[in-house]
């Protein structure tokens, strides 16, 4: 590696940096790649999402209709660092070891922390959720009614994922040091992975999204029977309640029905605010997801909510939003960064779904070089259905 450009170094070091201090990025699906890698910043692909059909009972086939949904996914996040090098550091800097230390560690630090705060943020698209708004989980029981509602929703059991802010960790290690044994208990105080718990693979995050919540006020309800679809008409509020997106609501008569086997479950169903409302004499259209759908093979209600239901706001009080999850849940993709074809000018390492640029140019009057550090992706939820919050 000695005998490498010094682009060619960073980009090497710059890539196993942001990967071994990122969380995000190594838990989100990424395998989507190499259609990304043909679009530039701001471009869109779209993601296809399987085909569900109900089966039929009885000989005689039923057929059905299907259609394929495709989620449109945008290139549009871009992080980079730069930095000036003038000639005396640059022969001073001399060992790789030196200068991952002091130049490319510090940069990747800062960019996979943000690139951690960007991702993290798709949390607020999740319906699902366990827990009470502001308070703090502090016990096992609480960790597996998470993972027990996962199983009612049918997400798979397999590589379940979840991430807790610093509160979380230090309560549920104070929960566990009369349950488990003490070296368990120091994992979960040392680093972002602290091990498995309650059929999760648990890691820390100082970068998880709080939420700032609604104030609906009055007594909201539904306002007329038989809605389905993405937008409900409802009333009851104050003259200018408010529900904030990211928020949590239930309403009254629509209950759970499991995706797979479709039986309608003992709790309700929760859907997650997707803009911002405020109410125009305590009334409007409430933007919803899931979509309220009571037939056929993408049915995920036992009815349509009933006229003056009443409306349940789950997240009444700002919260944390820890958050339990599988691979496909989210997609993630990073793109590498055209630069111009001339040798010496920049380097893109792309390794595993990551894609770092590199690219440098000299300062003629000053003397010195500069390096900037790029780094282009995209974000989307794809199986919001397949996560659930634990609020704290």
């Amino acid at each position: 590696m000695s005998t490498m450009p010094t682009e060619v170094k960073i980009a090497k070091m710059a890539l196993r940096a942001l990967r071994n201090n990122n969380i995000a990025i190594n838990l989100f699906y990424k395998d989507l790649n190499s259609e990304f890698g043909k679009v530039k910043e701001g471009g869109v692909v779209n993601v296809k999402k399987p085909i569900k059909f109900q089966s039929a009972l009885g000989r005689t086939a039923q057929i059905q209709p299907y259609s394929q949904t495709t989620i449109p996914v945008k290139v549009d996040m871009h992080r980079h660092v730069a930095w000036e090098q003038n000639m005396i550091d640059a022969t001073l800097v001399k060992s790789e070891k030196q200068l991952y230390k002091d130049l490319v560690e510090p940069a990747m630090i800062e960019i996979a922390a943000q690139v951690d705060l960007d991702l993290f943020t798709l949390v607020k698209d999740i319906p699902n959720a366990i827990g009470t708004a502001g308070t703090t989980p502090t016990t096992f029981l609480s960790v597996a009614q998470v993972a027990g509602r996962m199983t009612d929703i049918s997400v798979p059991l397999k590589k379940r994922n979840l991430v807790v802010d610093s509160a979380y960790q230090v309560s549920m290690a104070d929960a566990l040091k009369t349950m488990y044994n003490p070296k368990l208990v120091e994992d979960y105080l040392q680093s972002m992975y602290i091990g498995g718990l309650a059929e999760f693979n648990v890691f820390i995050s100082q970068n998880l999204p709080r939420l700032t919540v609604g104030v609906p006020g009055g007594t909201p309800l539904i306002n007329g029977a038989n809605q389905t679809g993405s937008s409900i008409a409802i009333d009851g509020l104050s003259a200018t309640g408010t529900y904030k997106k990211g928020d949590i609501v239930t309403f009254a008569s629509c209950y759970e029905v499991n995706p797979v086997n479709r039986v309608t479950q003992t709790f309700l169903k929760q859907f997650v605010v997707t803009a911002d409302f405020t109410a125009s004499g305590g009334a409007g259209n409430l933007s919803i997801e899931p979509a309220i759908v009571t037939t056929g093979a993408y049915k995920n209600c036992s009815a349509s909510p009933a006229n003056n239901d009443a409306i349940t706001h789950k997240t009444s009080s700002d919260c944390q939003n820890n958050i339990a999850f599988v691979k496909d849940t989210f997609a993630f993709v990073s793109v590498p960064i055209e630069i111009p074809d001339m040798p010496g000018v920049g380097h893109t390492e792309t390794d595993e779904g990551l894609s770092v640029t590199v690219t440098k140019g000299w300062d003629v009057k000053e003397l010195q070089m500069v390096y900037r550090i790029d780094f282009l992706y995209g974000k989307k939820t794809l199986y919001a259905e397949q996560a659930c919050r634990h609020l704290g």
